[in-house]
């Protein structure tokens, strides 16, 4: 892989679940790199993680079956695992995602 380079403030915002909104950074291979940002209140349903999942939060709090998430938290997902997010108080997270993620309707 050749080195990459972006501004995150070159990429705009794009609507992914009501009240969630997404970037995307980069992707290679089966690696996709995202930030994703909640509003207050929202939530994404129960969601699986073909190849899994990594979370660090920048800030605010998110919450799933397991936790609670503050800023600065890192947070694995397993391949196959799933998990239904919310956060009250809104947050963005930096996510690596391994493979499809399929999200429950």
């Amino acid at each position: 892989m050749e080195r990459y380079y972006t501004n995150k403030n070159n990429i705009e915002w794009q609507a992914f679940q009501p009240g969630v909104e997404i970037k995307h950074l980069h992707e290679h291979q089966k690696a996709k790199i995202v930030m994703i940002k909640f509003s207050p209140g929202a939530k994404v349903p129960k969601h699986e993680h073909e190849g899994g999942e990594e979370i660090y939060v920048l800030d605010g709090t998110l919450i799933d079956e397991e936790g609670t998430y503050t800023k600065g938290a890192y947070l694995y997902n397993p391949p196959k695992s799933t998990h239904t997010t919310h956060s009250p108080e809104g947050c963005t997270l930096l996510v690596t995602w391994f493979g499809k993620v399929n999200i429950s309707h």
